[in-house]
């Protein structure tokens, strides 16, 4: 019945939530959720959680977009992440807001960027939520950093041609990572060599709480990725093929190596960890882009700030304090000054996320397998995957560490 009045709409109406057949012009009319929350505001009444629920909802599905190729105007969450946009509009404001005195600098740099996003980063690991936001956010420094060289920095004659084409290039290969990153690791999908029969007593056992979570596993879970068999790897007689294990989300086989993403939903191989900032997991296919991915975004953190850093101060540096100050006299020169510090700040931090990979890849460890082997206080594992620094980076660079 909903799929026939479907193809009886046109590219800007649609059926909402209650089953009513809509337009996107009465996006403002008729919304009884809305009036129920200012009623109560206006009688100084709290907004409950559920209204909030059911009020969101309502405007998530009065958000349309028009659709010319039938069933109607489709909403704008199903076409896009909205947490895309908050990096968008929030970067470009923050970095205009924090232009404007030393103090608001300190402030929005330092304190209320900094503790916003780790929040948020522990919200979306709590919850083991899947969002673009992290991603977006790193897409739009990089961006604006690049558009402040191409559109303010360069036409002032201060870099030379070279210098900016070479900016161009690092800008374009970093873009060329991330999003071959982005494809993802192997994901594990079943292996017949592996026989199920071995792991019948561990699969019934789990089944009846596939999506139990323990309160020891959620004071624990880092909220990234955990295998769903080492919950059970404890148990005594629990596993009779050492090559494999049995995910019990999954339902099939899958190597030691593996794990399984509680954020993706699948198993991968070799899984490192989930990498909120690319939205996708790392593991064997693409730890090593990863890697580069981390070193471009360092290099054109490093180079970019810094480069900024000396137009505008020189090599004077015993004026740098009074220079710091002067600058917010200018509005163009303090936007330039606070980005080249929130960008130096992100690439230092970034700096210390590739130190501990690089010291993970030294032991062929794997940042899931040292977070289990801290977990259940057992490091017999890691030292047999430890096979010696030059073994261990022959191994990740031939793509034979499993």
């Amino acid at each position: 019945m909903d799929e026939d009045r479907d193809e009886g709409l046109c590219c800007c109406e649609y059926v909402n939530r209650h089953g009513e057949t809509s337009h996107i012009l009465a996006l403002c009319c008729d919304c009884q959720e809305l009036d129920s929350a200012c009623d109560s505001l206006f009688k100084g009444e709290s907004v409950g959680d559920e209204q909030m629920s059911l009020l969101s909802e309502d405007i998530l599905d009065r958000l349309r977009i028009p659709n010319p190729f039938g069933d109607g105007a489709k909403r704008i969450d199903e076409v896009m992440d909205l947490t895309v946009l908050p990096p968008i509009f929030f970067l470009p404001l923050g970095i205009y807001i924090a232009s404007i005195n030393p103090v608001l600098t300190l402030l929005v740099c330092f304190v209320f960027a900094p503790v916003s996003i780790y929040w948020y980063y522990r919200r979306v690991l709590k919850h083991r939520q899947r969002t673009q936001f992290f991603m977006s956010w790193a897409l739009t420094s990089f961006l604006s950093m690049y558009a402040l060289m191409a559109l303010v920095v360069y036409p002032e004659d201060v870099i030379s041609p070279i210098e900016f084409a070479a900016m161009t290039l690092l800008f374009s290969f970093f873009h060329l990572c991330f999003f071959y990153t982005r494809r993802g690791p192997d994901q594990v999908i079943s292996d017949p060599t592996c026989n199920k029969s071995n792991h019948s007593d561990v699969t019934v056992q789990q089944s009846k709480k596939r999506n139990h979570v323990s309160d020891k596993s959620k004071r624990h879970e880092a909220g990234l990725c955990a295998d769903s068999s080492e919950n059970y790897s404890h148990i005594e007689g629990a596993f009779h093929d050492k090559n494999y294990d049995w995910c019990r989300y999954c339902q099939h086989s899958k190597p030691k190596r593996s794990g399984h993403c509680h954020i993706c939903g699948l198993c991968f191989y070799r899984l490192d960890h989930h990498c909120v900032w690319l939205d996708c997991c790392i593991g064997r296919n693409n730890h090593f882009s990863f890697i580069i991915c981390l070193v471009v975004f360092i290099v054109g953190c490093l180079w970019g700030s810094l480069r900024v850093i000396v137009i505008l101060f020189g090599d004077d540096e015993e004026d740098l304090l009074p220079q710091c100050l002067e600058v917010y006299a200018s509005r163009v020169r303090a936007i330039l000054f606070v980005s080249a510090l929130y960008v130096l700040g992100s690439g230092i931090a970034v700096i210390s996320l590739l130190i501990h990979q690089l010291w993970l890849i030294s032991h062929n460890w794997t940042f899931r397998e040292k977070r289990m082997a801290r977990l259940w206080k057992n490091d017999s594992t890691l030292r047999e995957l430890n096979k010696g620094f030059f073994t261990n980076w022959k191994n990740f660079l031939s793509g034979d560490g499993d």
